[in-house]
C-alpha cells in the first residue's frame, strides 16, 4: 500500500465517522416525525422540523450519548461543573 493510498484511507474514515452523528440525526427524524405524518406542503413539513428539533429533540428526548439526559439538561450540568473549576 503506497503512502498515499494510507492517507487517502484516513481521510475517508474520518469523513465517515464525522457523518455518524448526523446520519443518526436523520435517521431518528425521519423515524419519529416524518414518516409519522403527511403533510399538506412544505411549509407545514418545514414547521413540523422546526418544531421537533426546537421542542422535542433538543429538550425533552433523552440521548444514550449524554448519559440519557435531554441536551438541555446535559448543558445545564456541564456549565455547573465548568463553573466549579473556575
Amino acid at each position: 500500500m503506497t503512502k498515499l493510498h494510507k492517507k487517502s484511507l484516513s481521510k475517508l474514515s474520518e469523513k465517515v465517522l464525522t457523518n455518524a452523528w448526523s446520519e443518526s440525526f436523520f435517521a431518528i427524524m425521519k423515524k419519529e416525525l416524518i414518516y409519522q405524518i403527511q403533510f399538506k406542503d412544505i411549509n407545514e413539513l418545514r414547521a413540523q422540523v422546526f418544531a421537533y428539533i426546537e421542542t422535542f429533540y433538543n429538550r425533552v428526548r433523552v440521548q444514550a450519548r449524554l448519559d440519557y439526559l435531554a441536551p438541555v439538561a446535559w448543558l445545564s450540568l456541564y456549565d455547573q461543573a465548568s463553573q466549579k473549576v473556575a
